[in-house]
């Protein structure tokens, strides 16, 4: 084989493992930024997942069903609806002779009730306490995350009540 053609197989090599990588991110990146809006059960942990199951994971990415709100706060609460360019649904725990508000917001495929724990903590040093859910996260079936750029701008718009 000839140095020329030894080269071009390789710089098209790299090119096809390049795209193919792309690809996959490509797949990736979606799954992140969107709930499967399917009815289906979250990516188990890789121990748990047969080789075929893993190889789908590795080329396709995870699944990450919508959360859903399954316990509400014990105490008074009142929902409130932020209008940004998607409604933004949060939950304003108030207690008596409140020292301020904390604001909480939950992690990434979490709901607010998941931060009912550290609400009534706060709640119960006397602060007030605002869950704030993703971007319509119980109005869509299908929500597009802009992960950071989302959790900057819900903050800022929180910050403006």
């Amino acid at each position: 084989m000839t140095y020329k053609k030894a080269f071009k197989i390789s710089v098209l090599t790299f090119i096809f493992i390049f795209v193919l990588l792309n690809i996959v991110a490509i797949f990736h990146a979606y799954k992140f930024t969107h709930f499967d809006s399917s009815i289906s059960d979250k990516t188990n942990d890789p121990k748990k997942l047969t080789t075929f199951q893993k190889i789908t994971t590795l080329c396709f990415g995870i699944n990450n069903p919508k959360p859903i709100n399954e316990i509400f706060p014990k105490s008074n609460y009142e929902t409130i609806i932020l209008k940004s360019n998607k409604k933004i649904e949060c939950w304003n725990i108030k207690v008596a002779n409140s020292k301020g508000t904390v604001v909480i917001f939950h992690g990434y495929s979490g709901q607010k009730s998941s931060m009912l724990k550290h609400s009534d903590i706060f709640n119960d040093l006397g602060f007030n306490t605002l869950l704030v859910d993703f971007m319509d996260l119980d109005f869509l079936k299908e929500i597009k995350q802009q992960l950071v750029f989302m959790k900057l701008n819900k903050s800022k718009l929180v910050l403006n009540i």
